[in-house]
Formats: C-alpha cells, sequence, structure tokens
C-alpha cells in the first residue's frame, strides 16, 4: 500500500507542476501554438484519447528541423537524424490511459525515457518515467510533456532533451511509416 500512496504523491505532484506553469506563464519569448489543457480534465483526458485514436500505432516521429527521432541499436541513446526515415526511426505509440510511451521498433524492447536532469536515452522497462502526455497543437503536430513537466524538444545541432518550454523545437509531427 505505501508504493500505492507513492505513485498517487507523484502524480499529483506533476499535475501541480504543470498547473503552475501554465499560470506562471505571463509572456512567453514566442506564440505559443500549444493548446494547453490540464491533463487530468475531461479535455485532456479526450486530447490524449485523440492521440492514440489519430495517431498510435507505427510512427515516425519528425521534427520542425526536418529531422527523425532515432533509437541507436545496442546502446541506450537517442537523437535527430536527416534524411528520410529507416528503421532506426521507426516508433510504436502505445496509449497508457492517457498517456502514451514510444517503443523503439529498431531496438527492442526499449522505450524513450525522461530524466529529471533534461536528457532523454532509452530503458528496457517501461515505467512513470517512460510516459508522456500528449498535447494537439494548432498546426496539427504534436508536444509530449514529461512526467518531470518537461517537453520533448528536438534541437538543430541533432540532440534530444526536455526543456520548460514548448515553443517550435517541441512540436513533432507523427507519420505513419512508409
Amino acid at each position: 500500500m505505501p508504493r500505492f500512496l507513492g505513485i498517487i504523491f507523484h502524480v499529483i505532484c506533476l499535475e501541480i507542476v504543470i498547473a503552475q506553469r501554465m499560470v506562471c506563464r505571463i509572456e512567453p519569448k514566442v506564440e505559443i501554438k500549444t493548446r494547453m489543457v490540464n491533463p487530468s480534465s475531461k479535455d485532456g483526458i479526450n486530447n490524449s484519447h485523440q492521440l492514440s485514436a489519430e495517431s498510435g500505432g507505427l510512427r515516425c516521429l519528425k521534427s520542425v528541423h526536418g529531422t527523425y527521432l532515432r533509437a541507436y541499436d545496442n546502446e541506450w541513446k537517442v537523437d535527430m537524424t536527416s534524411g528520410p526515415a529507416k528503421e532506426s526511426e521507426k516508433w510504436y505509440v502505445e496509449d497508457w490511459h492517457g498517456k502514451v510511451v514510444f517503443k523503439a521498433i529498431y531496438s527492442p524492447g526499449r522505450f524513450l525515457r525522461a530524466h529529471p536532469d533534461g536528457r532523454v536515452d532509452l530503458v528496457d522497462r517501461p515505467i512513470s518515467w517512460e510516459t508522456w502526455i500528449p498535447f494537439k497543437n494548432n498546426d496539427g503536430s504534436w508536444s509530449f510533456l514529461s512526467v518531470h513537466g518537461q517537453w520533448l524538444s528536438a534541437h538543430e545541432d541533432g540532440s534530444v532533451s526536455t526543456v520548460e518550454d514548448c515553443d517550435a523545437d517541441e512540436h513533432f509531427w507523427l507519420e505513419w511509416w512508409k
């Protein structure tokens, strides 16, 4: 029972962090195109289920830079790569009760994970750190909020991290496998 209470506490703390970030955002650096909703609200749940209905399944994550999220085989790291999507850029987007996990296809059994310090890598077992809250943007892309209250971000130099603000680098288009 204590482990269950710890999980509930973690979820409540995450929702508080998300709410604080939404309220404290007075003057953003650039226009935010992300539709901010409370993940536990009816709109938040519908938004997450919309991802499952519209975009779940076999996908490639394409950044605003035209690069694709890549999982390394026999390694535990990810980055962004240019060119047409190859096997290492294919992911299975799976619904986890209103959140999603990204399962690497090229590195079987590995999942995208966010760390509290902003690092992003792969792990072999999905737990809470591997879940992401999906948000549909006005431009048709998606943004993904980690359990730490930070957004999945693809940088122009090819690196991947999580960041506090949701701007253009945090928009991803989910393409079907070809």
